[in-house]
């Protein structure tokens, strides 16, 4: 376990950065045009990254049944390349700056990345089959980003919406994934209302590990016998 733990120390922050240039690449290709010959070649190296990352961390798991019924989007994302959306999610889980937070802004930070991540992955889809299609009404990834935004929180405003079978598609997953996205918000929101500081799970982890020392110090001392204790005060 202890190399399996020291990998994700080390990988973490490349997978991080190949992941957003992956969704980069795709929002610039789908929103410029850009040439498939250059944002292929940048696809096949990120998936073949995580690809070896994902068999790398299988082989040093402990368990390795559990560890794929564990991770199953780090599998979706290398079984499915063509969603590069979840290379993104994948990785959030990962990410020591969310991992360290209280379990309430632990919860808002990966909601929210997750939300983000998922309009733009979803207007570059789009666009990609509607931008030339005939009767479109998506033409740039202004529009498209807005007609994902207006899905993704179900608001269905209705000035933009996809014609191609293809669009229809995202369309449809986009307002799946809403519904899942905008009730963890309102459930973070609602967490973290009703915490407080003086709940234990809000305090920051190295808080909570002080307090803990200082716990096990004090029944430390009540447990230690009672000539110890006389023996060390009149030293």
């Amino acid at each position: 376990m202890d190399g399996y733990r020291r990998w994700e120390r080390r990988t973490t922050a490349w997978l991080t950065a190949l992941a957003v240039i992956s969704l980069a690449n795709f929002v610039l290709s789908a929103a410029l045009g850009r040439a498939r010959a250059f944002t292929d070649p940048v696809d096949y190296v990120v998936w073949a990254a995580f690809a070896s990352d994902y068999a790398v961390r299988l082989y040093l798991s402990e368990d390795r049944r559990r560890f794929v019924r564990s991770h199953p989007i780090d599998l979706l994302a290398v079984v499915v390349p063509a969603i590069r959306a979840l290379r993104v999610i994948a990785v959030f889980l990962r990410i020591g700056i969310v991992a360290a937070r209280s379990r309430s802004e632990r919860l808002l930070t990966s909601t929210a990345l997750v939300a983000l991540t998922v309009v733009l992955a979803g207007a570059g889809a789009v666009l990609r089959s509607e931008k030339k299609a005939p009767g479109s009404n998506i033409h740039t990834y202004s529009d498209a980003v807005w007609w994902a935004l207006t899905t993704v929180t179900t608001v269905g405003y209705g000035d933009r919406f996809p014609v191609t079978a293809e669009g229809r598609v995202v369309g449809g997953a986009l307002m799946v994934i809403g519904i899942g996205v905008m009730g963890m918000v309102t459930a973070a929101l609602a967490y973290r209302f009703i915490t407080t500081s003086d709940d234990p799970d809000a305090l920051p982890l190295d808080v909570r590990l002080k307090q803990l020392e200082s716990r096990l110090d004090e029944v430390t001392t009540l447990l230690r016998p009672q000539g110890d204790q006389q023996a060390e005060n009149s030293a």
